[in-house]
């Protein structure tokens, strides 16, 4: 059958050619009649352009425009079908055409800049709705994908901000829903407070986070069982930076007491119970302050030494060279040492259960070096000579440790280490409570 309709096809357009002599406008003929608009458009295009054909150039137009109202008519089909791939192909099929054939003024331009408007709209619509009911059903990496979709097709597109909320809001508010079902109030406090920060009005996020919250709150006091032997500043600071490391970590459960005149009585009640915590001493500071739980804690140790200064005399030259002149200069060095231990507790006072212990011990040492040379610095050069007055095969500048040098000519020593001793272990201390309060609130 095929072979006999190719064979037919094939005489037509050979009876079409022996008839004229512009066989390029008979074939065009064959294809018109024979559905095949784009090969009879070519042909009539080529009889216009070699043999000046009018009839063709009229042919061309008329057949250019029904095509192209065709194709608009199957888009327009193709978009209340929903097959908006299709209709994205044959629009941009159409404009090719359009750009191929602009000297025939088609004016085609604002039809395929309607029927593309037509087309984003309504396929962005699409994807929002498919996006929007896959989040509400949970189907979270469909959700992703329409987004996605969404967001390259159509990157203005008024509610997609929306949706993109929607995206976390749904999921961390469900997630908070099942897990306040469950009693397991910290993670619902923390999918809530997910959803507040996008939308505080969202349902009843704020109310659930405020009933989670209030499950988990607790109080919480911090005191430093004095020892005269420890500077008063070191005490204050290690209180201010045990606090403040506890507020850093931005948990809304732990509700610091910060009562500093009761804190101070405490300190001054403590300082005679002893070296060790027991239950009933913490118990007792916890209720006098009003706090659910309390943070005692004392150094154990605190010594502080440096090891007597020593010089040395050293031997340089005011210049880069052996033949400039010999000079002395002075090296002095010292260490300073810092051996430290401090422990705290953590109690609960209704009940005077210990719930976590910690010893913090603290070790380390600074060697402390600079030089001194009573004339011109800049040009002072380390080196060795044997004589200040007489040449010698010893004589020798060390220019690569100019630099070494020049830094300690410049090294100040108006104080010891021990304020940065102090400053490193407070850090240390708050730290690992700051790290024990961390796992009681996780765990809680």
């Amino acid at each position: 059958m095929k072979a006999s309709l190719l064979f037919l096809f094939s005489l037509s357009v050979l009876m079409w050619s022996c008839s004229s002599t512009d066989h390029f406008f008979n074939d065009a003929k064959v294809y018109e009649q024979n559905n095949m608009p784009l090969e009879a458009i070519k042909n009539y295009e080529r009889s216009y352009r070699q043999n000046d054909n009018v009839e063709a150039h009229v042919a061309i137009k008329n057949l250019s425009l029904r095509y192209a109202e065709s194709e608009l008519s199957q888009v327009k089909i193709a978009l209340q079908s929903k097959r908006f791939e299709e209709a994205e192909r044959s629009l941009t099929q159409l404009d090719r055409f359009n750009n191929e054939y602009q000297w025939l003024n088609l004016d085609l331009r604002s039809k395929i800049d309607q029927s593309s408007n037509e087309l984003n709209v309504a396929w962005s619509e699409e994807l929002y709705e498919n996006a929007y009911q896959s989040v509400l059903s949970e189907r979270y990496d469909d959700a992703d994908i329409y987004i996605h979709q969404l967001e390259k097709k159509s990157p203005n597109y008024p509610e997609l901000d929306y949706l993109k909320s929607l995206r976390v809001i749904i999921p961390n508010y469900n997630k908070g829903e099942k897990a306040f079902e469950l009693g397991l109030f910290r993670e619902a406090m923390n999918f809530y407070a997910e959803v507040l920060s996008i939308d505080a009005d969202y349902k009843n996020a704020l109310e659930r986070f405020n009933e989670s919250l209030s499950r988990v709150r607790f109080s919480l006091s911090i005191v430093l069982k004095e020892n005269e032997s420890i500077p008063d500043a070191l005490e204050r600071s290690i209180s201010a930076e045990i606090k403040q490391s506890i507020i850093e970590l931005n948990d809304k459960s732990i509700e610091l007491v910060d009562r500093e005149n009761i804190d101070d009585l405490l300190a001054e009640q403590l300082l005679g119970m002893g070296a060790g915590f027991s239950e009933n001493i913490t118990g007792e500071a916890g209720e006098l302050i009003g706090a659910q739980y309390i943070i005692i804690g004392e150094f154990v140790t605190y010594r502080v030494r440096s090891s007597p200064e020593r010089r040395y005399e050293r031997k340089g030259y005011l210049g880069p060279n052996t033949n400039d002149q010999k000079v002395n200069y002075y090296y002095y060095e010292r260490e300073d040492h810092m051996e430290a231990s401090f422990r705290f507790v953590m109690v609960e006072t209704a009940t005077g259960k210990v719930i976590a212990a910690d010893h913090v011990p603290y070790v380390e040492s600074e060697k402390i070096a600079y030089a001194r040379f009573n004339g011109n610095a800049q040009r002072l050069y380390p080196g060795n000579w044997r004589t200040k007055l007489l040449g010698s095969r010893m004589d020798e500048v060390y220019k690569e440790q100019k630099p070494a040098l020049d830094e300690l000519l410049q090294n100040n020593i108006g104080g010891s280490s021990e304020v940065g001793f102090q400053q490193k272990f407070t850090e240390l201390i708050a730290s690992r409570i700051a790290e024990m309060m961390l796992t009681f609130t996780s765990n809680r």
